[in-house]
C-alpha cells in the first residue's frame, strides 16, 4: 500500500509517495516554470491522497503480480482500471505511462471480448428457445391433425 500526498505552498506543489510495504519514502518537488527535485522532509501543510482511492489494493495487487492479471479480474474491477487516469494508473502500479496504458487498453479489450460473448451467449439462448417453441408447435399442429383425421 502506498500514499500520495500533494502538498501545495505558494506557487510551489510538492508530491510526496510513501511506500508503506516497502518502507521507503520518495519526496519530490516541482515548481510552476516545470523545474523539479527531491528533497527530504518539508514541514508544510498536507492534503492527503490514499491511493487507494485511485484503485484498491487488490487491483493494484493483483496488476503487479500477474501478467495476465486481466482475465482474473471482475467486470468490475476492469472497469475501474479502464476508468483511472493513465497518471495515476502508472504511478499505483509502479510503471511507465506507455506500459500502464497497455495495461489500461487490455482491460478496455478484455470488457469488450466478455460483452460479445455475453451477447452471442444472449442470441444463442434466444435461438434455442425459439427452435424449442417451433418444434413444439409442429408437434402440436401434427398431433391435431391426428385427431382431426380420426374423427
Amino acid at each position: 500500500m502506498f500514499q500520495v500526498l500533494k502538498i501545495q505552498q505558494m506557487n510551489i506543489n510538492y508530491s510526496c509517495i510513501i511506500f508503506s510495504d516497502y518502507g521507503y519514502s520518495l519526496k519530490g518537488r516541482a515548481s510552476v516554470d516545470g523545474s523539479a527535485s527531491f528533497e527530504t522532509n518539508e514541514s508544510l501543510e498536507l492534503d492527503m491522497l490514499d491511493a487507494g482511492e485511485i484503485l484498491p489494493s487488490e487491483i493494484v495487487y493483483k496488476v503487479k503480480s500477474n501478467p495476465a492479471f486481466f482475465v482474473s479480474l471482475s467486470d468490475n474491477e476492469l472497469q475501474s482500471i479502464v476508468d483511472v487516469r493513465v497518471e495515476d494508473l502508472s504511478v499505483a502500479i509502479g510503471k511507465n505511462r506507455l506500459d500502464a496504458k497497455i495495461y489500461q487498453e487490455a482491460c478496455e479489450k478484455e470488457l469488450h471480448r466478455r460483452t460479445e460473448i455475453k451477447e452471442a451467449t444472449e442470441l444463442l439462448k434466444l435461438y434455442d428457445k425459439a427452435s424449442r417453441e417451433k418444434t413444439l408447435s409442429s408437434s402440436e399442429a401434427g398431433s391435431k391433425r391426428l385427431r382431426d383425421e380420426k374423427v
